[in-house]
């Protein structure tokens, strides 16, 4: 089966009640274990920390050319 779209998942469901920490989890496994990855949302981190992360590990090309940073 094709995959035609990144899992979301999002972190601030696990602040929503059990009901709701439930169906995160729920969704956290099926992604891990139907896709391997998923875009992770609701984690509080402001962008600008998590593209200096992506920029330390390597994977600065296409990040700082789409927030504008890219040096040529």
């Amino acid at each position: 089966m094709p995959l035609e779209r990144l899992p979301v998942v999002d972190f601030s469901r696990l602040n929503a009640g059990a009901e709701e920490a439930s169906r995160f989890r729920v969704g956290l496994r099926n992604a891990m274990h139907e896709v391997g990855f998923q875009y992770l949302a609701g984690h509080g981190i402001p962008q600008e920390r998590w593209l200096d992360a992506i920029v330390a590990f390597g994977g600065d090309r296409p990040c700082r050319r789409k927030a504008g940073r890219c040096r040529r």
